[in-house]
């Protein structure tokens, strides 16, 4: 038998359901959204849900890359609730040492709204830096000139000011031989 995530039945009873689990809601819910979002389907019930627990239970979220995970999924579903991309963001920026390059590409990849903070996008970049200068092999041509765009468009809308790291992405492809 084949299960169907993105039927509404699935979604709408881990919606009924969630209330009755007392453990780990905050991953459970983080975990949906993160599967609705890749397969672009919203349910405007689930989002209600997912908003309501996870705000409710912030403090379980201590981790960075849980963090990232629920603002690219939270983002790519629509919901737009600016307490909990605040914690996030700070969670991030407070542990950003310990996040890998791996661990920032999907904030490359997400469409991230007006209610994430701007000190976010300036961490990314300059997390993005110290790795070029650390690990310049994993920056290919094609990934560096995604990473260019999106930091130039970051840029223009004044979410960073960090210059020197689309300079030095720039640099790196061009004398890099690819």
């Amino acid at each position: 038998m084949i299960f169907n995530i993105t039927s509404p039945t699935i979604v709408e009873k881990f919606v009924a359901e969630i209330g009755s689990v007392q453990n780990r809601k905050v991953e459970k819910v983080s975990l949906v959204a993160r599967s609705l979002a890749t397969l672009k389907k919203k349910n405007d019930k689930f989002n209600v849900l997912a908003e309501r627990e996870v705000e409710a239970n912030l403090s379980h979220v201590v981790n960075p890359i849980d963090s990232r995970f629920i603002i690219c999924s939270f983002a790519q579903l629509g919901i737009k609730n600016k307490k909990i991309y605040e914690h996030c963001t700070n969670n991030i920026i407070q542990n950003k040492d310990n996040l890998s390059i791996q661990d920032l590409d999907r904030f490359f990849y997400a469409s991230l709204p007006a209610e994430v903070p701007r000190e976010l996008f300036g961490a990314v970049a300059g997390r993005v830096e110290e790795e070029l200068a650390r690990v310049p092999g994993y920056f290919t041509k094609e990934k560096a000139k995604v990473m260019v765009g999106v930091l130039d468009q970051w840029k223009n809308q004044k979410k960073h000011d960090n210059g020197s790291v689309i300079t030095k992405l720039r640099e790196h492809v061009q004398y890099s031989g690819f």
